[in-house]
């Protein structure tokens, strides 16, 4: 009973190493996109490289969530202090991710210079109103 087991969450554990890599690689590819786009196309480099950041800020803290999952399946089947310790660095490397990330998005918000960033890459900027 215990084989099947073992097979079920290496299984499971494989997919959702994979499942993280590929939402990983994604991620880059699709923050790469947005840059060249934003800098080249449309001539922004301070928007793209906001949205470019931000958007690989958001599939690693999501790639690294996915990696969590599969260490805690890792964890079940042989639980030691080594796997207990990666799973303790990944949720560390995350939380900071996701701190950094919050940090980023907070003080974009606050800053009253910088323009408002649409997450449609292809959306045209539209100047702002000179009505005084």
């Amino acid at each position: 009973m215990q084989s099947w087991l073992a097979k079920l969450v290496f299984y499971s554990r494989t997919g959702l190493e994979i499942l993280a890599m590929v939402v990983i690689v994604a991620g880059i590819v699709s923050a790469t996109v947005l840059y060249l786009w934003n800098r080249l196309i449309r001539h922004q480099p301070r928007v793209a490289f906001y949205r470019s950041r931000s958007e690989l800020g958001h599939t690693l803290s999501m790639g690294l969530g996915i990696l969590i999952g599969a260490s805690v399946l890792k964890t079940i089947v042989a639980p030691g202090w080594m796997e207990i310790g990666q799973v303790a660095a990944v949720i560390a490397i995350q939380a900071v991710v996701n701190v950094m990330l919050w940090m980023d998005i907070h003080q974009r918000f606050e800053d009253e210079n910088q323009p408002a960033v649409s997450l449609n890459p292809f959306k045209k900027r539209q100047p702002p109103n000179s009505s005084h």
